[in-house]
């Protein structure tokens, strides 16, 4: 088993060494989650809370009307400053993580 080889000038790695496999099972947990979410009012507000649901309802707020239409994961399940802050809530949650682990591991 190679975890990296050599193409040109460059290095293509594995997956599972670069931990894109645990990114692409959230995608697909949230994929899942929002061809679902029309089935039950609990899904539908599981749903609107992920950061994808909210990614995809903000780049539809900001950009053009019919500018991506059919592209993958845009759409308007939510408004665009509840986007917004859901997605700046997760952006705080994941600083003060950061913090919270840097602070417990390398600083005591």
């Amino acid at each position: 088993m190679t975890l990296a080889r050599n193409v040109g000038p460059t290095r293509i790695h594995d997956d599972r060494l670069m931990g894109t496999g645990s990114r692409q099972s959230t995608i697909l947990i949230e994929r899942l989650v929002a061809s679902l979410a029309d089935r039950s009012d609990v899904i539908a507000t599981i749903a609107r809370l992920l950061p994808g649901t909210n990614a995809g309802s903000l780049a539809t707020s900001i950009l053009p009307a019919g500018f991506a239409v059919n592209a993958p994961g845009m759409n308007s399940l939510v408004a665009g400053p509840v986007a917004a802050a859901v997605l700046g809530v997760y952006v705080m949650a994941a600083g003060a993580l950061t913090c919270a682990v840097i602070a417990r591991r390398d600083v005591r």
